[in-house]
């Protein structure tokens, strides 16, 4: 038999136990591919509802027994089922790696002695108010980069550490977002040992904790990447009503296709099949006939 330990990344593991019949447990092990059955799926940067649709039961019986050319078409197909963000808006959530409390991307002054104005930390409960928290994410031809803009600016590297990435009208540059686990990422410019976004310590005295320039080394902070607004909320207010219902038939009917639109496009897709259509219509008005 062979037993290895998978992690569920909440400081729990789970004891995994089976015949090792044409099972090549010294290379190969499922244990890897584990979390991704169990977290997150559907969401950014975990695998899609479906992969996971596709291959589950493939995943369970390698649980059991599994040659290593399973075993690689398995993992090829986790590697190719991640949910990657397309360009458009979101927010940035801090898993609370070195803060305290659940926070936000945003974009202001720190009001801090020796601190310029840059990506801050934003309360949840404020971060549906702010504005600087909707991040555009750019796509930048390499998966998993992405240019980042917010508050009409776009993010810059930081060159020195514990100051917050700044914004400028400058063409911006390309962040990593790199796995760490199903969901969960850290942020980068350059991958290497420093640059890598991070919560600032409230002992440092922040009167707002900054997103600043640190080595990886430190822990750097965990994230996870969400729509900025819910879908059906095309017109971006907030809420989701008969005024949404008008913008995604103008969006339909062609009348909001310039370079720049009006209208929010990736709420629109309202049953996520990747295409904005009448079904999308249907969908937006069971959500208000349930609200109400």
């Amino acid at each position: 038999t062979y037993s290895l330990v998978a992690s569920l990344g909440d400081d729990t593991d789970l004891l995994l136990s089976g015949p090792a019949t044409d099972y090549a447990c010294e290379t190969y092990d499922i244990g890897d591919l584990y979390p991704y059955f169990y977290q997150n799926v559907g969401q950014y940067f975990g695998i899609t509802q479906a992969c996971y649709d596709q291959w589950f039961n493939v995943f369970q019986k390698c649980m059991v027994t599994c040659t290593a050319a399973e075993y690689k078409e398995l993992e090829t197909a986790v590697q190719n089922g991640i949910r990657y963000p397309t360009t458009g808006k979101y927010r940035i959530k801090s898993t609370g790696t070195r803060n305290i409390g659940e926070s936000y991307i945003g974009y202001g002054s720190p009001k801090t002695s020796n601190k310029s104005d840059g990506l801050i930390t934003v309360a949840a409960a404020n971060a549906k108010t702010d504005k600087t928290t909707v991040i555009t994410l750019t796509e930048s031809g390499v998966t998993g980069a992405y240019y980042m803009s917010t508050n009409g600016l776009n993010v810059q590297n930081q060159t020195t550490n514990n100051q917050p990435f700044p914004g400028t009208s400058e063409t911006g540059v390309a962040f990593n977002f790199v796995i760490q686990s199903p969901g969960v990422v850290a942020i980068s410019h350059d991958l290497t040992e420093q640059g890598y976004f991070h919560e600032a310590n409230d002992a440092q005295g922040w009167t707002i904790p900054g997103v600043v320039r640190w080595i990886a080394s430190e822990t750097p902070s965990h994230w996870t990447v969400e729509d900025a607004y819910d879908p059906g909320d095309v017109n971006e207010d907030n809420s989701i009503s008969i005024a949404d219902v008008t913008a995604l038939v103008n969006i339909i009917l062609g009348k909001d296709n310039g370079p720049n639109p009006v209208y929010n496009h990736q709420t629109a897709d309202v049953n996520k099949d990747g295409h904005i259509t009448i079904a999308d219509v249907t969908a937006l008005v069971n959500i208000i006939l349930r609200k109400n």
